[in-house]
């Protein structure tokens, strides 16, 4: 062989190397790739079933297209719509019983501020009763009303879990 064909020779090996190395990155390459597409297969799936057991939450409404068809399977796209419906409903509901709970509160004031005065009007009777006895007043009369309105507010009391 002469010279110059074996340096063209030594440059097609090198030229050979190169693709070869460019072939191997390629192939690392399409391999990453693959396992991206993979990994966002499984991450889709994981989601799309998420989506179906929050959907059979929902039952039939979860299954009707707007048309009114029945389908197969939940219809994913509704589920955002009916889980913010659900969080409006929830979160009314916490609002009326928030409401509910204030005028439970001002209710328990009243009933509180009655049983300090029976509990004062008790001491008093206590206190006036001989005096009254003394002076021939019968005070049986108001010690009956005391012990009615004493029930009624232990009633009220016993009605709200207390």
């Amino acid at each position: 062989m002469s010279a110059p064909e074996e340096g063209a020779g030594e440059r097609i090996l090198r030229e050979l190397d190169a693709l070869r190395l460019m072939v191997e990155r390629l192939k690392d390459e399409r391999d990453a790739w693959q396992a991206t597409a993979a990994q966002q297969t499984r991450n889709t799936d994981f989601y799309a079933r998420m989506l179906d057991k929050i959907a059979l939450l929902f039952g039939k409404d979860a299954y009707v297209s707007d048309d009114g068809s029945v389908q197969d399977s939940p219809l994913r796209a509704k589920v955002p719509d009916m889980v913010a419906g659900l969080k409006l409903e929830r979160d009314e509901a916490v609002a009326a019983l928030a409401e509910s709970d204030r005028g439970r509160t001002e209710q328990l004031r009243i009933i509180m501020g009655l049983r300090e005065r029976l509990e004062n009007m008790d001491t008093l009777l206590c206190a006036a009763a001989p005096l009254a006895w003394a002076h021939g007043i019968d005070v049986d009369g108001a010690h009956e009303w005391e012990k009615q309105a004493k029930a009624l507010i232990e009633a009220e009391a016993q009605a709200d879990g207390r």
